[in-house]
């Protein structure tokens, strides 16, 4: 794992000596809180995105963030610092609409106080202030390996947030996780996730919240194959259901690939 002094690289941006001072600070904090929840618990690469998340939340003073990647435009979410960030990001993803997926799609930060939010992504934000304290997001895109998307979220109780945290401390924290998702990569070795893929992925790519998201797939399969439609028609058929239902997309394809909820339910 490398030291906060080593972040100084390509990986995290060039700025004033006083900046980079600061910037040392940051990723002090960074690094002990992560080296804190190492030592509390020891478990294996599935758990690292919800420390780099913790950790991330702990450094900057944010309320909240949100660690994930896309697979195929798909979003699927890596670990958290909170309940309520999880909850946040599964929002977003019922949606289909918010600051992250714009970030990683445009390819730059984007940084948005509740107007912005509603004016910009009114379902998400009404779905967020009405089931979250958040009243602002920051969205960094990462990117994680040459094939593979990501994005951070950082989310605020208080928008004023939005004016006072640096742009080179959310950066250079960007950089540390990036780091530390490719470092675990080359180091550990892949494991394959017989369930969904023949392929060999990362360990930290099969945590508890990429694999519930991915019976999504399953679920988009299911109503694919019985109406007869496109991916993503299947898809916003889903997210019709959720968002009329007050849930969230996972739970509701959870409830269908385990019969709770029966695919005539989706059109009524």
């Amino acid at each position: 794992m490398p030291s906060p002094s080593e972040e100084h690289s390509a990986d995290a941006p060039r700025a004033s000596p006083e900046d980079d001072r600061a910037a040392v600070g940051v990723l002090d904090r960074f690094w002990d809180e992560y080296g804190r929840s190492v030592g509390a618990d020891a478990s294996g690469a599935e758990l690292l995105p919800t420390r780099l998340a913790r950790a991330c939340a702990y450094a900057l003073g944010v309320d909240g963030a949100g660690l994930s990647v896309l697979e195929s435009d798909f979003r699927v979410p890596l670990g958290a610092s909170s309940d309520m960030a999880s909850h946040a990001e599964r929002l977003q993803f019922t949606q289909g609409e918010g600051p992250c997926l714009d970030a990683v799609s445009e390819g730059h930060d984007v940084a948005a106080g509740a107007a912005d939010l509603r004016r910009r992504w009114p379902q998400f934000a009404d779905a967020l202030f009405s089931e979250t304290s958040y009243r602002a997001v920051i969205t960094m895109p990462l990117s994680v390996t040459n094939s593979t998307r990501g994005a951070l979220d950082l989310f605020f109780v208080d928008e004023a947030r939005l004016g006072t945290l640096r742009l080179a401390d959310t950066a250079h924290v960007s950089a540390a996780i990036v780091r530390a998702l490719r470092d675990a990569d080359a180091l550990d070795r892949p494991v394959a996730q017989s369930e969904w893929t023949d392929e060999f992925i990362p360990g930290w790519l099969t945590g508890a919240a990429a694999n519930h998201r991915r019976v999504v797939w399953f679920a988009v399969g299911m109503t694919m194959a019985r109406f007869d439609v496109s991916g993503p028609d299947a898809l916003a058929l889903l997210r019709a259901y959720a968002y009329g239902h007050g849930d969230v997309l996972d739970e509701v394809a959870a409830a269908l690939v385990e019969g709770r909820l029966h695919l005539k339910e989706i059109q009524n």
